[in-house]
């Protein structure tokens, strides 16, 4: 379990938020992983970068659940960091 925290942006209007998330790594090869993290009211997968260690950078998208196969609402944009110890 990892905690990554940055910032949330609402498409289309670009507005930002705060969040941390636990994430849970579906796929880790060297430098790059893969992770989901299953909150109770949204669906959030990211791709992690290792940037240098100990930080990673991640980018990846969130909605909600009762929106996930509703293709006329846009995914909202995650932007984060993680600091592995």
């Amino acid at each position: 379990m990892k905690n990554v925290s940055g910032i949330r942006l609402t498409l289309p209007d670009f507005q930002g938020k705060d969040f941390t998330y636990e994430m849970y790594p579906v796929y880790e090869k060297d430098w790059f992983s893969l992770n989901i993290a299953l909150d109770v009211s949204d669906f959030i997968a990211t791709a992690g970068i290792e940037v240098k260690p100990p930080v990673y950078f991640h980018m990846g998208i969130a909605k909600k659940w009762q929106h996930l196969f509703d293709f006329k609402r846009y995914f909202d944009l995650l932007i984060g960091f993680e600091f592995r110890f």
